[in-house]
């Protein structure tokens, strides 16, 4: 399955992300390559026309192909044409809330999923962080087993190996 986000139009639905923050492109690729490294999914995410904030350099991320749509066209014109090209639009999941566009999904029998939806999907995959004081169980915590060795070849009734 392919994802194919309306990149905009998700933006809106994470929670802490913006269309007013100049960064907004680059904060939704960063969320969306933690989701690919989670999912293993190939995500491609379009963007309305502009360039890449401050840099003029479009954004590059792992397992996420950036497609800013050119000048003088929308993201949902290169989403549209990106449905009518594809040799099996069956195995693509469009993510956006836009009824025009979900309409169009469903004319080329691609599955489709509300943007709101895909938000909380990928907010709850986010797996928490460990508190910095939180200490590891006895089985993962490495200063655990470095003490039992060093007691162990202590013992002196022990033969080494």
């Amino acid at each position: 399955m392919i994802l194919l986000i309306d990149g905009h139009n998700l933006i809106p639905h994470i929670p802490g992300l913006s269309l007013a923050d100049p960064d907004d492109e680059y904060q939704l690729i960063l969320r969306l390559e933690q989701y690919h490294f989670q999912s293993r999914k190939a995500i491609t995410v379009i963007f309305d026309p502009g360039l890449f904030p401050n840099t003029g350099a479009r954004p590059q991320a792992r397992g996420i192909k950036v497609i800013f749509a050119p000048y003088g066209s929308s993201a949902d014109t290169v989403i549209r044409q990106r449905l009518a090209q594809s040799a099996n639009p069956r195995e693509i999941m469009l993510v956006t809330s836009d009824l025009a566009l979900q309409q169009s999904a469903r004319a080329y029998r691609a599955e489709f999923k509300s943007s709101a939806e895909f938000a909380r999907q990928i907010t709850i995959s986010r797996a928490p962080a460990k508190s910095l004081e939180e200490k590891p169980s006895v089985e993962t915590d490495p200063d655990y087993w470095i003490e039992a060795f060093k007691k162990r070849n202590k013992d002196p009734g022990r033969k080494p190996t």
